[in-house]
């Protein structure tokens, strides 16, 4: 952040510098050339003064574009846009287009390289099963989660056991599921209350199911499983 403010004040230093460049030029050249003629009438300095003077009148609005155009070029470094490559929209798109293989082709990368971000782990596990069943292969993947959860401690450690359990939540068993979410330590770890509460729907326990929706909610979370089930629920559960 501190760049970006810095970058910002510099476009603006320059910005005030040229202005008041302008402002000289402008003052200084504003004096009629018949009035500087009578008082040097023959001077070579004066006509010369008066012919540049002219030449600088006539080139200051493309002057004035080009400083503006390297202002937005600084700001622009500043304020990078945002690159839709590698990020989670592409990835759902790329699913919803059902190029769920390509997808994971992409996520894959983000989640090995972000293993503390629980977030980019639920992308790869949900775009990996997103693939057919024919064409993918879970084992590889469970074992990837599976030697993080042997292998880390703390955050890093949790955020596997997530997704462990969220592996089987995704093809249909909750039961597998639950087991792995009873073992995270942190119960307020994004998304495992809402996952939490999707396999307790699905083993039967709406009332249990809506208390873990909310409690996505009340961490402030509000991912969309739990935000969606908030809809059909104006209050919290008792």
């Amino acid at each position: 952040m501190s760049e970006v403010l810095l970058a910002a004040l510099a476009a603006f230093l320059a910005l005030l510098v040229v202005v008041a460049f302008a402002a000289r030029l402008v003052g200084a050249l504003g004096r009629p050339a018949d009035e500087r003629k009578r008082e040097h009438p023959s001077n070579p300095l004066v006509r010369a003064y008066d012919r540049w003077g002219a030449r600088m009148r006539a080139r200051l609005p493309g002057a004035a574009v080009v400083v503006a155009m390297l202002v937005a070029f600084v700001l622009a470094g500043a304020f990078p846009p945002r690159r839709l490559e590698g990020s989670p929209e592409l990835v759902r798109l790329l699913v919803k287009a059902r190029q769920a293989r390509v997808a994971e082709r992409i996520v894959r990368p983000m989640a090995e390289s972000h293993l503390e971000d629980v977030s980019a782990q639920y992308e790869y596990v949900m775009t990996h099963f997103a693939i057919p069943p024919a064409r993918r292969d879970d084992e590889t993947i469970r074992h990837f989660y599976k030697l993080r959860y042997e292998t880390r401690t703390g955050h890093r450690r949790d955020v596997a056991t997530y997704a462990l359990g969220l592996s089987w939540l995704v093809v249909g068993r909750p039961r597998l599921a639950t087991g792995w979410f009873e073992k995270v330590e942190d119960p307020h770890l994004p998304h495992l209350q809402s996952s939490w509460g999707e396999a307790l729907g699905m083993l039967g326990d709406p009332a249990g199911a809506r208390r873990r929706f909310w409690q996505e909610i009340v961490d402030g979370h509000e991912v969309a499983d739990a935000t969606v089930e908030s809809r059909h629920r104006r209050s919290a559960p008792s």
